[in-house]
């Protein structure tokens, strides 16, 4: 009886702990046309001109803003911004705001 006492106990506190336990934030979702794209600086480093036609005002004054494509993914973003540009769709990013980053990007279809 004491050791299940003891058992949900330590689930009670560790159920406290859990939410509190990452740092990580959730990317924010804007749907965007890509202005300018391509390598940038240091070798593998992919940055991409976003224009959110939310018109949010989280992009800035003029709602576009430059964002880094996320480490290990910038081949695959910079295809989905050239293929958007190429073809006049807009994209869905995923973005973290404070580190200007792209996490994810879909092109969406008109």
């Amino acid at each position: 009886m004491k050791a299940i006492r003891i058992i949900l106990i330590l689930l009670i506190m560790c159920g406290f702990l859990v939410p509190f336990g990452t740092g990580a934030q959730a990317a924010d979702s804007y749907i965007c046309t890509v202005q300018q794209a391509g390598p940038s600086g240091a070798k593998g480093v992919v940055k991409i001109l976003l224009y959110d036609t939310g018109k949010s005002q989280d992009f800035g004054k003029n709602n576009q803003k430059w964002f880094k494509a996320q480490t290990g993914r910038e081949k695959e973003m910079l295809a989905v911004a050239l293929a958007a540009m190429n073809a006049g769709y807009q994209v869905q990013a995923f973005v973290d705001l404070q580190k200007s980053l792209i996490t994810t990007l879909y092109m969406i279809m008109p």
